[in-house]
C-alpha cells in the first residue's frame, strides 16, 4: 500500500503536472510511510517494550500509603482513559470519513439520476485499470482495508507512546512524594535511634534503586521512540499545512472530511507534545522538589546532589 501510494505520487509529476493530485499524493504517501515506520518500529522493538512493561510491573505501586499518592495515581489514570479514549474515536472517525466519501458521493448521484462515476478514496498503482467494472469493488475493499491497518498501527503506537510518558510521568510524581515524606522523618536534633537509621536508609536506598530504574526506562523509550516519533511530527506538521489548505479551498459540503483530517492530525501532535513535555518538567524538576527542606543537614545536601547529577547521566 505504502509503496503503491508514493509510486502514484512519482507517475503524477512524470506525466501532466497537477498541483492538486501532488499534494493529495503527498499527503497519503507520508501518512502510509509513518504507519508502516511506526509498525516496523514496534515489531523491531517488541523485546525492549516487553522489557519495559516487566520494569513498570516491578515500580506498579503494591498499595498506596498516602492520599496524595492516591490522587496521582488517580489523575493519571483518569486522563489516560479520557484523552486516549477520545483521540482514537477521532481517528477512526477520520478513517471511515476519507474512506467511506466516495461511496456516498457516489450513492447520492446514482439516486439523483446523474452519471454516478467511479470513486476511490485515494490514489494508488495498480498493474491494471482499478475503474474496471469487475474489478473496482475487490480494488476498493483492498484500499479501505489497507487504510484500516495504517490507521490501526498509527493509533496503537501513538497511545502506547503517550501511555509509556504518562506511566514515567506518574512514577516520578509518587517517588517524589516518598522520597519527601522519608526526607521528613530524619530528624536533625540528634535524637533518632539506630532502629530509624535502618528504617530511613533502606526506603531512601530504595528510592534511589527505583530513581535508577526510572532512569533506565527512560532511556529505553528514548531509543525506541525518538527516530519514529520525529519523523511522524515533520510528516503531521507537514499534512496539516495542505489538508489546511485543501479545507479553506473547498465548498461547504466537501470542507468536513479535512475538517477531521485537520482535527486529527492536530490533536495527535498536540498529545505528543503535551505527554512530552509533561515527563520533561517532571525530570527536570524532580531533584530540587524533596531535598529542598527547611534544613540545612548535610545530609540532604548530599540527596539533593546525587539525584541531581543521576538526572544528567
Amino acid at each position: 500500500m505504502t509503496i503503491g501510494t508514493l509510486l502514484r505520487m512519482y507517475l503524477t509529476t512524470s506525466e501532466v503536472f497537477n498541483i492538486w493530485e501532488v499534494l493529495s499524493q503527498i499527503v497519503v504517501g507520508s501518512y502510509f510511510a509513518v504507519a508502516m515506520a511506526k509498525m516496523l518500529d514496534i515489531v523491531k522493538n517488541r523485546n525492549n517494550l516487553a522489557a519495559i512493561l516487566q520494569e513498570f510491573e516491578r515500580l506498579w505501586p503494591s498499595k498506596v500509603n498516602t492520599v496524595n499518592e492516591k490522587d496521582i495515581v488517580e489523575r493519571y489514570m483518569m486522563r489516560n482513559t479520557i484523552w486516549m479514549t477520545r483521540y482514537a474515536y477521532l481517528s477512526i472517525s477520520c478513517f471511515l470519513t476519507v474512506n467511506s466519501t466516495p461511496l456516498f458521493i457516489m450513492l447520492i448521484e446514482y439516486l439523483t439520476g446523474g452519471n454516478a462515476k467511479l470513486l476511490l478514496p485515494f490514489s494508488a498503482w495498480f498493474p491494471y485499470d482499478e475503474f474496471n467494472p469487475k474489478i473496482y469493488p475487490f480494488t476498493y475493499i483492498y484500499l479501505f482495508y489497507g487504510s484500516h491497518v495504517g490507521s490501526a498501527s498509527s493509533i496503537c503506537f501513538d497511545v502506547l507512546f503517550c501511555i509509556l510518558l504518562s506511566h514515567l510521568s506518574m512514577h516520578y510524581k509518587l517517588l517524589q512524594e516518598e522520597i519527601s515524606a522519608s526526607v521528613k522523618n530524619i530528624k536533625t536534633d540528634g535524637s533518632e535511634t539506630l532502629e530509624d537509621n535502618m528504617r530511613n536508609e533502606v526506603t531512601l536506598m530504595k528510592c534511589i534503586e527505583r530513581h535508577q530504574l526510572l532512569i533506565g526506562i527512560r532511556y529505553k523509550i528514548a531509543y525506541i521512540f525518538t527516530n519514529t516519533i520525529f519523523f511522524n511530527f515533520s510528516c503531521s506538521t507537514f499534512n496539516m499545512c495542505i489538508v489546511g489548505f485543501f479545507f479553506m479551498i473547498q465548498e461547504s459540503a466537501g470542507k468536513t472530511k479535512f475538517m477531521i483530517m485537520f482535527a486529527t492530525l492536530m490533536s495527535q501532535i498536540f498529545l505528543l507534545c503535551w505527554y512530552g513535555q509533561e515527563l520533561l518538567e517532571n525530570v527536570r524538576n524532580f531533584p530540587q522538589k524533596k531535598c529542598s527542606q527547611d534544613s540545612n543537614d548535610p545530609f540532604l545536601d548530599f540527596l539533593l546532589i546525587y539525584f541531581s547529577e543521576l538526572q544528567l547521566k
